[in-house]
Parts: C-alpha cells; sequence; structure tokens
C-alpha cells in the first residue's frame, strides 16, 4: 500500500467513526428529549445546539489532517529535544568527544523511539 493510499484509508476511517458518534449523538437528544420538535422553547435549544455541533463534526470529518508525516515529525521533535536536553547537562572537553557522543546518544534515543 502506499503512503497516499494509507493517508485515505485512515481518513476514511475516522470519518466513519465520527459520523457514528454524531448518529449516537442525535439518537440520544431525540430519545433524551422525547420528540425533539415539540417546539418547546428547551427542545427548540437543544437542537439548534445539537445542529450546531452536527456542523462542527460534519467540517471536521472533511478536512484532512495538516500534513501526512505528524508523527515522523513528533518523533523528531522529541529527539531533537532530548539530545539538546542531554546535552545541556553533559561537559565535554574537546569537539571530537562531542562529537561522539551526540552520535551515540541519538542513535540510543532513535532505538528507544522504534521499539
Amino acid at each position: 500500500m502506499s503512503e497516499q493510499e494509507i493517508e485515505r484509508e485512515i481518513q476514511e476511517r475516522v470519518q466513519f467513526k465520527l459520523n457514528e458518534l454524531l448518529t449516537g449523538l442525535k439518537n440520544r437528544v431525540a430519545f433524551k428529549y422525547g420528540q425533539a420538535f415539540d417546539m418547546t422553547l428547551k427542545s427548540q435549544y437543544i437542537w439548534q445546539a445539537f445542529e450546531e455541533v452536527n456542523e462542527m463534526f460534519k467540517k471536521e470529518a472533511i478536512l484532512p489532517v495538516p500534513y501526512d508525516d505528524m508523527g515522523r515529525r513528533k518523533k523528531w521533535e522529541a529527539k531533537e529535544k532530548a539530545v539538546e536536553n542531554i546535552m545541556k547537562t553533559l561537559d565535554f572537553k574537546g569537539q571530537h568527544e562531542y562529537e561522539n557522543k551526540i552520535k551515540i546518544i541519538v542513535s540510543e534515543i532513535e532505538k528507544a523511539q522504534n521499539y
């Protein structure tokens, strides 16, 4: 499967789950307040609030994720932050020792992230 196919599959699954949640919410609102269209002021407000939530869900369901490699980027950022924090606490004598230690630290963090 290509990365694009995987992304499409993920989007379809998320959209399915959001639709199921929305259907359940709609059924619960209708059941909980009897006939939601009985035109009491309370039920009108409740139904109006549900319609607003419904539109929000629909909008979120069709929007793609901001970028395809979110997980990879977060792992990379976490690794960079960990290396930076470790290097701040350690004191190295020379440039060569510093570069060797960085390579070891980066390697170990990457191993831990890919357990």
